[in-house]
Order: structure tokens, then C-alpha cells, then sequence
């Protein structure tokens, strides 16, 4: 049996629907669930720790509600959950080392809430992790090496929080890696070549870091989805490249210079603004006029 999405829950073949429920009560009445989605109720309160007595509880999505608190030490004793998504509430605290101690755990969304305090070092059991989104909140220190050992990771979030040092070498070694993205991490340049080698990597989104100055990487072969590199002290030029990237390149506000040629594929969006840039546009821009490229001061382009 699971609940929906609908504020409703399925039992065998009957759905009942409700508008407004305690959590508690599925725990007391329903105690073989394995999936609870409670998404966008208006669900108030605090995170229950008596949803350990749901014991083939694989699914927690509670996302989207005012639920407040900590996050329960207790939940990680449910050794068939599989995915926790609190996303969009007013949870606070840290992250209870606890945490690091999922069995199966796969995925785990807690971003767009009000959790504070470092990454706990026991993450790095979570080995079977392939989806870690941490944005927006006010997590803070440095990710911890023993995050390297999450060699299934595909998709890993920290926009928007305070982790302080410089991008991990570690995250070069997460050959899965599918989606990474650090706007305003806190976290400081330069950006590890490892990194743009992933094979998998096709959304590479990192903004607004400080640090020393590295060059443009070597993308060639490269296919994105997107590729956002903006406000990194990144410099050199990309006409030695050919890369493709089908909908955003953003290489805004770096010290890029030269012309911007090695790109085998225009992006359905690209900005190019706050560089050195020079010579001719190719005309490869110009031929899809669905295309849309941003470049100021195009006087300088000669």
C-alpha cells in the first residue's frame, strides 16, 4: 500500500482521499506502508520519529509543506528506505551523523529549507547514493573526503550555501556523475580538471566563485545539455575546443579573450557578456535565427 500525491492513499484496489491528516495516523492504522507521499498539503508540525515503526517504509516524500524542526536522528534505523525528499519546508539543525548510516539509501533532497552545520563525515557510507541535493540552506565547512567513496553519485546539488575551501578533487573520481551544480556554493575555485573530464557529465552548472585563476578546460568530444561557467576567474580562450551544447552556454563575467569558434553546435541560448572576447562571430551563429546570443559591445567584435 502507499499514499499519493493527491492527499490521498491506494489499499489494494480502493483509493480513500483526505484533505487534511496527521501523519501519525497512517503509522497507527497502516502500519505495512512503503510509500508515503504527502507533497504540497499544507502539512504543519515536525518530522515524526514514529515513522520508524513503519518497517518496510522504502519512500518519504513530504516536500512542498510548513513542516519545521529537526531532522529525527531515529529515521535512520529504517533500513528499507530508499529515498527522503523534504524539500521546500522550515526544517532546521544540521544533519545528524546518524544519517550516514542508511543502508539502501539512494536519494535524499533536503534543499530549500532553513538546516545549518557541516556535511557529517558518515556520508561517506552512503555508498548506494546516486541523487544528494543540499541547495539552499546554510550548510557550512568543508565536504568531507570520505564523500569520495560515493562513486554512484549522478546528480549532486549545494547551490546557495556557506561550505568554505576549494572544489574537491574527489568529485573528478564520481565517473556517474551526470548533473553537477554549485551556484554560489561558497566553495572556491579553481575548478579541478578531473571534473570536466566525466564522461557522463552532461549538466555542468557552477557560478560566482573566488579563487586563482585556471584556464578554460579542454571540453573537446564534450556534449551538455548545459553549461554554465560564470564568475570564475576562468581565463584564456575556447577556439582550441569543440564542444556542443544543446540549450545555455553562460560564460558571463570571466577573462575570456580571443574568438569563440570551437563550439560545433550553437546553443539555443548563450551568453558571452564581461570577457575580453574578439574577432569575428561565426557564422555558424548567424544561420538559426531560433538561436539567441547575447554579446555587448558587439563594436569590439571586429
Amino acid at each position: 500500500m502507499e499514499s499519493d500525491f493527491h492527499g490521498g492513499f491506494v489499499f489494494g484496489a480502493r483509493k480513500f482521499s483526505f484533505h487534511c491528516i496527521e501523519i501519525i495516523f497512517l503509522i497507527t492504522t497502516f502500519p505495512s506502508l512503503n510509500c508515503s507521499k504527502l507533497k504540497v498539503l499544507s502539512l504543519q508540525g515536525s518530522l515524526p520519529r514514529e515513522l520508524v515503526n513503519l518497517t518496510y517504509l522504502q519512500e518519504i516524500d513530504l516536500s512542498r509543506n510548513y513542516l519545521s524542526g529537526t531532522l529525527p536522528k531515529e529515521w535512520a534505523s529504517m533500513q528499507h528506505l530508499t529515498t527522503i525528499s523534504l524539500t521546500a519546508n522550515n526544517l532546521s539543525g544540521e544533519i545528524p551523523t546518524d544519517w550516514g548510516y542508511f543502508t539502501n539509501l539512494t536519494f535524499l533532497n533536503i534543499e530549500a529549507n532553513q538546516l545549518s552545520g557541516p556535511v557529517p563525515e558518515e556520508f561517506g557510507n552512503l555508498v548506494n547514493l546516486t541523487n544528494l541535493e543540499l541547495s539552499s540552506n546554510y550548510f557550512s565547512g568543508r565536504l568531507p573526503i570520505k564523500l569520495a567513496k560515493l562513486k554512484n553519485m549522478k546528480k549532486f546539488r549545494i547551490s546557495d550555501n556557506s561550505f568554505t575551501g576549494t572544489v574537491p578533487e574527489f568529485i573528478g573520481g564520481w565517473t556517474n556523475l551526470e548533473m553537477l551544480e554549485m551556484y554560489s556554493s561558497g566553495l572556491e575555485g579553481p575548478i579541478p580538471a578531473a571534473i570536466f573530464s566525466l564522461g557522463s557529465l552532461d549538466d555542468l552548472r557552477i557560478s560566482d566563485m573566488n579563487g586563482t585563476k585556471f584556464p578554460f578546460p579542454n571540453l573537446t568530444g564534450h556534449r551538455f545539455k548545459k553549461l554554465i561557467l560564470r564568475n570564475l576567474n576562468m581565463s584564456g580562450s575556447v577556439h582550441t575546443n569543440n564542444f556542443e551544447v544543446n540549450t545555455t552556454l553562460d560564460l558571463t563575467f570571466n577573462k575570456l579573450e580571443g574568438e569563440i569558434n570551437g563550439i560545433g553546435k550553437p546553443p539555443d541560448f548563450m551568453f558571452l557578456s564581461g570577457n575580453m572576447l574578439s574577432g569575428n562571430i561565426s557564422e555558424t551563429f548567424l544561420i538559426d535565427t531560433s538561436k539567441y546570443l547575447y554579446v555587448p559591445n558587439l563594436d569590439d567584435l571586429v
